[in-house]
């Protein structure tokens, strides 16, 4: 009976070992929705305390980009930025994520909703 109980156990601790494994490599997810009724381009993610850059190609109206982003393992801390240049060629930094850490995993949603008459853009995040 004492036999039955420990491999019952063993069992478990491998299936919660793997569990963990598994949901640790997930990466996160970014959709960026273009609400507007205009063409936004030159959009980009970038990672501080990194080299990644992903340049987002150009939205047409109701648009949906989808990527993925897995952190180096040398990672260590940094923010989520969406970057843009307007009409005027002034570039805006938008805070996506204000800290993140190498173990970073969250879907986040931007909807952009409005275009002004300067170019800038206005964003709804959800995480």
């Amino acid at each position: 009976m004492i036999k039955i109980a420990v491999y019952i156990l063993f069992i478990a601790l491998i299936i919660g070992i793997l569990f963990c494994i598994l949901t640790n490599v997930r990466n996160s997810s970014f959709t960026i929705k273009n609400n507007t009724e205009v063409n936004i381009s030159y959009l980009s993610i970038k990672i501080t305390n990194s080299h990644i850059s992903i340049n987002i190609p150009t939205l047409k109206p109701n648009d949906i980009f989808v990527t993925n982003l897995k952190l180096p393992k040398d990672f260590v801390e940094g923010s989520i930025i969406l970057t843009y240049t307007d009409k005027i060629g002034q570039q805006h930094n938008e805070y996506i994520e204000g800290y993140i850490e190498r173990n970073y995993k969250n879907d986040v949603e931007i909807l952009i909703d409005k275009v002004l008459y300067d170019g800038v853009l206005s964003f709804i995040i959800s995480k």
